[in-house]
């Protein structure tokens, strides 16, 4: 959850932590975390993005694995296509005067297995911690073959 307080007439982002459900230990064994990229700044904002090649595991199965999961952990689904592989969140930031966050899943079929990518983003002056914020993603990618 992200955290906006006011101190002095001036909203200050206090360092929150990114947890809607609970952070899992993934593994790296499909990639997730060697492949994870942070983008941007405090001010203007960060874009995290990761990503999985998933051998055998069809685009269906995938796609369902990992809807169920974002949709179990609390996120507003925006968009939802399971032909085109798309999902859309977004997360109301505490205290944040009706700023959100976004995340987008989008599912492919890569032969025969699936590639999984997401990519979150948060706005200028929010601040999350890396490291969670890469777990949660790993986690979210690890529940299209486990859900």
């Amino acid at each position: 959850m992200l955290t906006k307080f006011r101190t002095g007439g001036s909203c200050v982002l206090m360092c929150a932590l990114f947890s809607v459900g609970h952070a899992v230990d993934v593994s790296d064994a499909d990639g997730c975390q060697s492949h994870f990229t942070t983008e941007g700044n405090f001010l203007t904002g960060k874009k995290f993005s990761t990503w999985v090649l998933l051998c055998g595991a069809i685009k269906a199965d995938a796609y369902s694995g990992v809807y169920s999961r974002v949709a179990n952990d609390g996120w507003r689904i925006l968009n939802a296509d399971k032909d085109a592989g798309i999902i859309s969140v977004a997360q109301g930031v505490s205290y944040g005067g009706g700023s959100q966050v976004s995340m987008t899943i989008i599912v492919e079929a890569a032969g025969k297995g699936s590639r999984v990518a997401v990519t979150f983003r948060t706005g200028g002056a929010q601040m999350v911690k890396e490291e969670t914020i890469r777990t949660k993603l790993c986690s979210y990618l690890a529940s299209a073959v486990s859900p």
